[in-house]
């Protein structure tokens, strides 16, 4: 079933991660770009589910969670990874740094 909006878990599970380390406002812009690109897809709670693993893999998640406010291209790219691939979902959760590679091929 598609979502039109993201689950009170998923912001929950954010607001762990951020443990209070993000300032409202940049909480707020985060979940707004989120949910702004899943109308764009046919985001389901497997979708999510894939989003927050991909989150919670990385290594320092409160930086990564500020530079998705900083490019909202981040955003753009996990939404499109987690909605259509388990496989690469999968990839970024065992190597997070891979995904510095997609969005930054130069390094």
């Amino acid at each position: 079933m598609r979502l039109k909006k993201l689950s009170n878990d998923f912001v929950k599970k954010i607001a762990e991660i951020s443990a209070g380390n993000l300032p409202s406002a940049v909480m707020e812009d985060l979940l707004n770009l989120i949910e702004s690109e899943i109308e764009n897809h046919f985001f389901t709670r497997s979708s999510e589910s894939n989003l927050l693993r991909i989150i919670e893999g990385m290594f320092d998640r409160v930086s990564f969670l500020n530079e998705c406010v900083k490019y909202p291209h981040y955003i753009e790219i996990l939404i499109n990874i987690s909605v259509n691939s388990n496989y690469l979902t999968d990839i970024l959760v065992i190597n997070p740094e891979y995904f510095y590679w997609v969005v930054n091929p130069s390094t």
